[in-house]
Protein backbone atom coordinates (compact mmCIF):
# COMPACT_ATOMS: atom_id res chain seq x y z
CA UNK A 1 0.00 0.00 0.00
CA UNK A 2 1.32 3.28 -1.37
CA UNK A 3 1.39 5.80 1.50
CA UNK A 4 -1.06 7.92 -0.55
CA UNK A 5 -3.49 5.21 -0.65
CA UNK A 6 -2.73 4.91 2.96
CA UNK A 7 -3.84 8.61 4.31
CA UNK A 8 -6.65 8.39 2.22
CA UNK A 9 -8.08 5.49 3.93
CA UNK A 10 -7.18 7.44 7.58
CA UNK A 11 -9.03 9.96 5.90
CA UNK A 12 -11.92 8.15 5.72
CA UNK A 13 -11.87 6.00 8.49
CA UNK A 14 -11.50 2.51 6.66
CA UNK A 15 -9.78 -0.02 8.53
CA UNK A 16 -5.70 -0.30 7.32
CA UNK A 17 -5.22 -3.35 9.33
CA UNK A 18 -6.93 -6.21 11.55
CA UNK A 19 -3.62 -7.91 13.16
CA UNK A 20 -1.96 -6.27 16.28
CA UNK A 21 1.77 -5.21 14.48
CA UNK A 22 4.82 -6.50 16.16
CA UNK A 23 6.99 -4.55 18.89
CA UNK A 24 9.12 -2.12 16.53
CA UNK A 25 13.02 -2.01 17.13
CA UNK A 26 13.83 1.10 18.92
CA UNK A 27 17.45 2.68 18.79
CA UNK A 28 19.35 2.47 21.78
CA UNK A 29 22.76 4.27 22.64
CA UNK A 30 25.19 1.42 22.92
CA UNK A 31 26.78 1.23 26.59
CA UNK A 32 30.30 1.74 26.59
CA UNK A 33 32.14 -0.76 28.88
CA UNK A 34 33.20 -0.20 32.33
CA UNK A 35 36.98 0.31 31.31
CA UNK A 36 36.14 2.09 28.22
CA UNK A 37 34.28 5.08 30.64
CA UNK A 38 37.58 5.45 33.03
CA UNK A 39 39.68 8.43 32.11
CA UNK A 40 42.12 10.47 33.04
CA UNK A 41 44.47 9.84 36.69
CA UNK A 42 42.53 6.43 36.82
CA UNK A 43 43.34 5.01 33.57
CA UNK A 44 46.97 6.22 34.66
CA UNK A 45 46.99 4.33 37.83
CA UNK A 46 45.44 0.91 36.47
CA UNK A 47 48.09 0.97 33.50
CA UNK A 48 51.11 1.94 35.86
CA UNK A 49 50.16 -0.92 37.60
CA UNK A 50 50.04 -3.20 34.67
CA UNK A 51 53.19 -2.00 33.55
CA UNK A 52 54.84 -2.29 37.59
CA UNK A 53 53.26 -6.13 37.36
CA UNK A 54 54.32 -7.21 34.02
CA UNK A 55 58.05 -5.99 34.40
CA UNK A 56 58.34 -8.36 37.41
CA UNK A 57 57.43 -10.99 35.09
CA UNK A 58 60.25 -10.46 33.11
CA UNK A 59 62.84 -9.82 35.86
CA UNK A 60 61.56 -13.48 36.80
CA UNK A 61 61.90 -14.73 33.08
CA UNK A 62 65.87 -14.14 33.75
CA UNK A 63 65.71 -16.41 36.34
CA UNK A 64 64.87 -19.25 34.88
CA UNK A 65 68.04 -19.59 32.56
CA UNK A 66 70.34 -18.03 35.41
CA UNK A 67 73.63 -16.42 34.02
CA UNK A 68 75.07 -13.30 34.60
CA UNK A 69 73.45 -10.63 33.29
CA UNK A 70 74.46 -7.05 32.46
CA UNK A 71 72.60 -4.03 34.31
CA UNK A 72 71.12 -2.67 30.52
CA UNK A 73 70.08 -6.47 29.74
CA UNK A 74 68.27 -6.65 33.01
CA UNK A 75 66.56 -3.08 32.96
CA UNK A 76 65.93 -4.06 28.96
CA UNK A 77 63.79 -7.50 30.32
CA UNK A 78 61.69 -5.43 32.81
CA UNK A 79 60.83 -2.37 30.11
CA UNK A 80 60.09 -4.11 27.29
CA UNK A 81 58.15 -7.00 29.42
CA UNK A 82 56.03 -3.93 31.14
CA UNK A 83 55.89 -1.45 28.48
CA UNK A 84 54.74 -4.20 26.15
CA UNK A 85 51.61 -5.42 28.67
CA UNK A 86 50.96 -1.07 29.28
CA UNK A 87 50.08 -1.21 24.98
CA UNK A 88 48.09 -4.67 24.75
CA UNK A 89 46.61 -3.14 27.91
CA UNK A 90 45.76 0.37 26.53
CA UNK A 91 44.70 -1.05 23.13
CA UNK A 92 42.39 -3.27 25.08
CA UNK A 93 40.40 -0.54 26.70
CA UNK A 94 39.93 1.69 23.45
CA UNK A 95 39.32 -0.98 21.79
CA UNK A 96 41.54 -1.14 18.97
CA UNK A 97 42.64 -4.78 18.82
CA UNK A 98 43.21 -4.58 15.02
CA UNK A 99 46.56 -3.23 16.43
CA UNK A 100 47.52 -6.07 18.40
CA UNK A 101 49.61 -8.04 15.44
CA UNK A 102 51.37 -4.31 15.06
CA UNK A 103 52.40 -4.18 18.63
CA UNK A 104 53.48 -8.04 18.56
CA UNK A 105 55.56 -7.42 15.56
CA UNK A 106 57.74 -4.58 17.43
CA UNK A 107 57.97 -6.65 20.56
CA UNK A 108 59.42 -9.89 18.60
CA UNK A 109 61.57 -7.62 16.75
CA UNK A 110 62.72 -5.54 20.56
CA UNK A 111 63.35 -8.86 21.68
CA UNK A 112 65.46 -9.85 18.47
CA UNK A 113 67.45 -7.06 18.97
CA UNK A 114 67.84 -7.53 22.71
CA UNK A 115 69.27 -11.02 22.32
CA UNK A 116 71.50 -9.79 19.25
CA UNK A 117 73.22 -6.64 21.37
CA UNK A 118 73.01 -8.01 25.16
CA UNK A 119 72.94 -11.74 25.00
CA UNK A 120 73.10 -13.95 27.90
CA UNK A 121 76.71 -15.03 29.36
CA UNK A 122 77.54 -18.72 27.91
CA UNK A 123 79.28 -19.20 30.80
CA UNK A 124 77.44 -19.76 34.81
CA UNK A 125 80.50 -17.71 35.89
CA UNK A 126 80.99 -17.00 39.86
CA UNK A 127 78.35 -18.84 41.89
CA UNK A 128 78.78 -16.48 44.78
CA UNK A 129 78.29 -13.13 42.32
CA UNK A 130 75.22 -15.07 40.40
CA UNK A 131 73.38 -15.85 43.74
CA UNK A 132 74.00 -12.26 44.65
CA UNK A 133 72.38 -11.17 41.37
CA UNK A 134 69.32 -13.77 41.86
CA UNK A 135 68.60 -12.14 45.05
CA UNK A 136 68.63 -8.32 43.21
CA UNK A 137 66.30 -9.66 40.94
CA UNK A 138 64.15 -11.24 42.96
CA UNK A 139 64.15 -8.08 45.07
CA UNK A 140 63.11 -5.60 42.50
CA UNK A 141 60.21 -8.08 40.97
CA UNK A 142 58.80 -8.65 44.56
CA UNK A 143 58.98 -4.33 44.97
CA UNK A 144 57.12 -4.00 41.67
CA UNK A 145 54.39 -6.87 42.32
CA UNK A 146 54.32 -4.49 45.89
CA UNK A 147 53.90 -1.34 43.96
CA UNK A 148 51.41 -3.10 41.59
CA UNK A 149 49.01 -3.87 43.89
CA UNK A 150 49.25 -0.79 45.88
CA UNK A 151 48.36 1.17 42.79
CA UNK A 152 45.63 -1.41 42.17
CA UNK A 153 43.77 -0.79 45.62
CA UNK A 154 44.50 2.73 45.18
CA UNK A 155 42.65 2.08 41.62
CA UNK A 156 39.89 0.64 42.69
CA UNK A 157 39.45 3.14 45.95
CA UNK A 158 39.52 6.43 43.80
CA UNK A 159 37.00 4.06 41.13
CA UNK A 160 34.86 3.42 43.90
CA UNK A 161 34.57 6.64 45.23
CA UNK A 162 33.36 7.55 41.70
CA UNK A 163 31.01 5.04 41.71
CA UNK A 164 28.71 5.14 44.51
CA UNK A 165 28.89 9.30 43.96
CA UNK A 166 27.20 8.35 40.39
CA UNK A 167 24.95 5.42 42.13
CA UNK A 168 23.54 8.52 44.33
CA UNK A 169 23.48 11.08 41.67
CA UNK A 170 21.44 7.98 39.57
CA UNK A 171 19.19 6.93 42.33
CA UNK A 172 18.36 10.78 43.03
CA UNK A 173 17.40 10.77 39.48
CA UNK A 174 15.26 7.96 39.21
CA UNK A 175 12.97 9.06 42.18
CA UNK A 176 12.38 12.67 40.56
CA UNK A 177 11.77 10.08 36.96
CA UNK A 178 9.00 8.32 39.03
CA UNK A 179 7.32 11.64 40.53
CA UNK A 180 7.45 12.64 36.61
CA UNK A 181 5.32 9.79 35.28
CA UNK A 182 3.27 8.37 37.83
CA UNK A 183 0.88 5.99 36.87
CA UNK A 184 -2.62 7.24 35.34
CA UNK A 185 -5.65 5.35 36.37
CA UNK A 186 -8.96 7.42 35.41
CA UNK A 187 -12.25 7.60 34.36
CA UNK A 188 -13.88 10.11 32.16
CA UNK A 189 -17.26 10.31 30.79
CA UNK A 190 -17.51 7.39 28.54
CA UNK A 191 -13.70 6.61 28.83
CA UNK A 192 -11.05 4.62 31.34
CA UNK A 193 -8.12 5.21 30.87
CA UNK A 194 -4.80 3.58 32.33
CA UNK A 195 -1.45 4.15 31.54
CA UNK A 196 2.11 3.63 33.03
CA UNK A 197 5.59 3.60 32.16
CA UNK A 198 8.09 1.63 33.21
CA UNK A 199 11.82 2.07 32.56
CA UNK A 200 14.51 -0.64 31.40
CA UNK A 201 17.44 1.38 34.21
CA UNK A 202 17.15 3.34 36.89
CA UNK A 203 16.16 6.53 34.03
CA UNK A 204 14.52 6.56 31.24
CA UNK A 205 13.01 8.55 28.32
CA UNK A 206 9.18 7.05 27.94
CA UNK A 207 6.30 8.62 28.92
CA UNK A 208 2.66 8.27 29.29
CA UNK A 209 0.09 11.12 30.57
CA UNK A 210 -3.25 12.39 30.69
CA UNK A 211 -4.44 15.79 30.97
CA UNK A 212 -8.14 16.53 31.74
CA UNK A 213 -9.00 20.57 30.50
CA UNK A 214 -12.30 22.72 30.76
CA UNK A 215 -15.42 21.49 29.29
CA UNK A 216 -14.37 18.02 29.88
CA UNK A 217 -11.69 18.27 26.99
CA UNK A 218 -8.99 15.29 27.93
CA UNK A 219 -5.34 15.14 26.56
CA UNK A 220 -3.63 11.62 26.78
CA UNK A 221 -0.23 11.29 25.01
CA UNK A 222 2.77 8.63 25.18
CA UNK A 223 6.38 9.43 24.22
CA UNK A 224 9.62 7.84 23.86
CA UNK A 225 13.13 9.66 23.77
CA UNK A 226 15.83 8.33 22.01
CA UNK A 227 18.59 6.57 23.99
CA UNK A 228 19.13 5.75 27.94
CA UNK A 229 19.45 7.56 31.04
CA UNK A 230 19.67 10.86 32.19
CA UNK A 231 19.85 12.26 29.17
CA UNK A 232 16.67 10.92 28.15
CA UNK A 233 14.76 11.53 31.41
CA UNK A 234 15.99 15.14 31.51
CA UNK A 235 14.68 15.46 27.81
CA UNK A 236 11.53 13.85 28.88
CA UNK A 237 10.97 16.11 31.49
CA UNK A 238 11.34 19.00 29.20
CA UNK A 239 8.66 17.48 26.79
CA UNK A 240 6.32 17.02 29.69
CA UNK A 241 6.39 20.60 30.51
CA UNK A 242 6.31 21.83 27.33
CA UNK A 243 3.33 19.58 26.70
CA UNK A 244 1.54 20.72 30.20
CA UNK A 245 2.48 24.14 29.19
CA UNK A 246 0.82 25.10 26.03
CA UNK A 247 -2.03 22.80 26.79
CA UNK A 248 -2.92 26.22 28.40
CA UNK A 249 -3.80 28.00 25.45
CA UNK A 250 -6.46 25.59 24.40
CA UNK A 251 -4.51 23.80 21.15
CA UNK A 252 -5.14 20.67 18.99
CA UNK A 253 -2.34 18.05 18.71
CA UNK A 254 -0.81 18.96 15.73
CA UNK A 255 -0.70 22.48 17.39
CA UNK A 256 0.78 21.15 20.24
CA UNK A 257 3.31 18.97 18.52
CA UNK A 258 4.57 22.34 16.69
CA UNK A 259 4.80 24.14 19.42
CA UNK A 260 6.79 21.51 21.31
CA UNK A 261 9.05 21.38 18.33
CA UNK A 262 9.98 24.93 18.57
CA UNK A 263 10.42 24.86 21.85
CA UNK A 264 12.73 21.92 22.28
CA UNK A 265 14.79 21.62 19.22
CA UNK A 266 17.08 24.68 19.79
CA UNK A 267 17.50 22.94 23.42
CA UNK A 268 17.83 19.35 22.70
CA UNK A 269 21.33 17.46 21.46
CA UNK A 270 21.91 17.18 17.69
CA UNK A 271 21.43 13.15 17.98
CA UNK A 272 18.26 12.96 19.98
CA UNK A 273 14.38 13.10 19.02
CA UNK A 274 11.19 12.26 20.38
CA UNK A 275 8.61 9.90 19.07
CA UNK A 276 5.01 10.50 20.67
CA UNK A 277 1.06 9.41 19.91
CA UNK A 278 -1.10 12.18 20.82
CA UNK A 279 -5.19 11.56 21.38
CA UNK A 280 -7.41 14.47 22.17
CA UNK A 281 -11.26 14.48 22.65
CA UNK A 282 -13.87 15.57 24.73
CA UNK A 283 -18.13 14.56 25.39
CA UNK A 284 -18.65 14.86 21.40
CA UNK A 285 -16.81 11.47 21.02
CA UNK A 286 -14.80 13.48 18.02
CA UNK A 287 -11.16 12.95 18.79
CA UNK A 288 -8.12 14.41 17.05
CA UNK A 289 -4.93 13.13 17.10
CA UNK A 290 -0.68 13.55 15.95
CA UNK A 291 1.47 10.68 15.52
CA UNK A 292 5.21 12.14 15.49
CA UNK A 293 7.07 8.90 14.59
CA UNK A 294 5.43 6.76 16.90
CA UNK A 295 4.08 2.72 16.65
CA UNK A 296 0.41 2.80 14.74
CA UNK A 297 -2.37 4.27 17.09
CA UNK A 298 -4.90 0.93 16.81
CA UNK A 299 -8.87 1.47 17.14
CA UNK A 300 -10.63 -1.90 18.33
CA UNK A 301 -14.15 -2.10 17.21
CA UNK A 302 -15.77 -4.73 19.34
CA UNK A 303 -18.84 -5.11 17.46
CA UNK A 304 -17.19 -5.08 13.96
CA UNK A 305 -14.82 -7.58 15.45
CA UNK A 306 -11.72 -5.27 13.89
CA UNK A 307 -8.74 -3.04 14.19
CA UNK A 308 -8.23 -0.28 12.62
CA UNK A 309 -4.58 1.46 12.70
CA UNK A 310 -3.63 4.77 12.18
CA UNK A 311 -0.12 4.95 11.40
CA UNK A 312 2.34 7.86 11.97
CA UNK A 313 1.99 10.28 8.94
CA UNK A 314 5.08 12.42 10.62
CA UNK A 315 8.74 11.76 11.11
CA UNK A 316 9.31 12.09 15.05
CA UNK A 317 9.76 15.25 16.68
CA UNK A 318 13.84 17.20 16.94
CA UNK A 319 14.69 15.56 13.54
CA UNK A 320 14.58 18.16 11.30
CA UNK A 321 14.31 22.20 12.07
CA UNK A 322 11.77 22.88 10.43
CA UNK A 323 8.36 20.51 10.95
CA UNK A 324 4.59 20.82 10.72
CA UNK A 325 2.66 18.11 11.55
CA UNK A 326 -1.08 16.90 10.90
CA UNK A 327 -4.12 16.48 12.79
CA UNK A 328 -6.38 14.02 11.34
CA UNK A 329 -9.61 13.01 13.05
CA UNK A 330 -11.60 9.80 14.36
CA UNK A 331 -14.72 8.90 16.14
CA UNK A 332 -14.97 7.01 19.10
CA UNK A 333 -18.40 4.83 20.16
CA UNK A 334 -18.82 3.24 23.45
CA UNK A 335 -17.58 -0.21 22.29
CA UNK A 336 -14.21 1.38 21.06
CA UNK A 337 -11.02 0.50 22.36
CA UNK A 338 -7.50 2.61 22.03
Amino acid sequence: MTTAQRDSRLAQGKPIATRTPKNLARSRVQRGSFWAAVRGRSRALALTAVFFLFASVGLMSLQMNPRPSTPGRIFLAAFISGTFAMGYATLFVTRRVRYFPLLVAVQFLLEWLRAKYYPPSTTVGDPQILAHQISIIAFCATMGIIAAYSLLVHFFHVEGQRYYHVHAEISLASEIHRSLVPVCQQKLDHYAIYGASVPSGEVGGDLVDFIVGPEGRWTGYVADVSGHGVQSGVLMAMFKTAVRGHLLTDCCPAQLLNLIQETLFPLKLPTMFVTSGILQGGASGRIAFASAGHPPILHYRKTANVIYEYPSLDPPLGMFAKQLFRNPRLTAKPETLF
